[in-house]
């Protein structure tokens, strides 16, 4: 899982990396079980990355073309913050800018800003009654078919 979360961080991007770059993992082959050594690329950690990534855009596309005109029009002047783990990935925030049309921020504190948006929705109760989702809301997740990508 550490060596997962480091290839990510070194070699993981939301768009290609150019120039490409990679690194060197060391792991045990799976079906030897025996000590090994590979090169990995940015290219097969972007063709690996690309499915979930093109998954979640296709998300919000949908819920981009449930907005009402107006709600569409405030999007469009404040544009989308992203938040959590997930808004690390390099590149995101110009990926989703290029494909979306949108300007796209990342959260100033990424890792924190999920967990004190709860806090702060929980303190105040009408926030929470506000930004609350019907289950109808949630349709749009049966309409996103899940994209992977593979290592080459």
């Amino acid at each position: 899982e550490q060596m997962a979360e480091m290839i990510k961080i070194s070699l993981g991007a939301a768009l290609p990396r150019t120039p490409a770059c990679q690194m060197t993992v060391a792991g045990k082959n799976a079906h030897t079980g025996a000590p090994c050594e590979i090169v990995l690329t940015s290219e097969e950690v972007f063709a690996v990355l690309n499915g979930p990534v093109e998954t979640i855009l296709q998300g919000v596309r949908l819920m981009l073309e449930r907005l009402s005109p107006e709600t569409a029009a405030d999007l469009c002047a404040t544009g989308i913050t992203l938040t959590g783990g997930g808004s690390l990935l390099r590149d995101l925030d110009a990926r989703f800018q290029q494909e979306l049309g949108i300007p796209i921020f990342r959260a100033e504190n990424p890792l924190e800003s999920v967990a004190l948006g709860l806090g702060y929705l929980l303190e105040e109760p009408l926030w929470l009654e506000h930004f609350r989702c019907e289950d109808e809301d949630a349709e749009w997740m049966n309409e996103v078919e899940p994209i992977y990508g593979t290592a080459r």
